[in-house]
């Protein structure tokens, strides 16, 4: 993935010897992606052959679910017993 979170594709050839091809971009991702480290989350998937991606994106414009305190919840369980 390039700096401006666009998608890059690049052929290798693995015979003889490893060669790449020149980068060639693919799209822009909907998602800021952090630098890659190892064994940190992926933010898409590739299909097997290449052709399909799966991105992992934020849904828009959906309200955030409201969060509910429990105050004094070992009262309650001591009261359902």
């Amino acid at each position: 993935m390039a700096p401006d979170r666009t998608l890059i594709a690049v052929d290798v050839k693995t015979d003889a010897a490893f060669r790449f091809g020149s980068p060639r971009p693919l799209f822009a991702m909907p998602v800021l992606a952090p630098r890659y480290t190892p064994g940190s989350p992926s933010y898409f998937a590739v299909s097997a052959d290449g052709q399909r991606f799966l991105v992992n994106t934020p849904v828009e414009d959906a309200a955030p679910e409201p969060m509910q305190v429990v105050v004094n919840w070992p009262a309650t369980l001591a009261g359902s017993r």
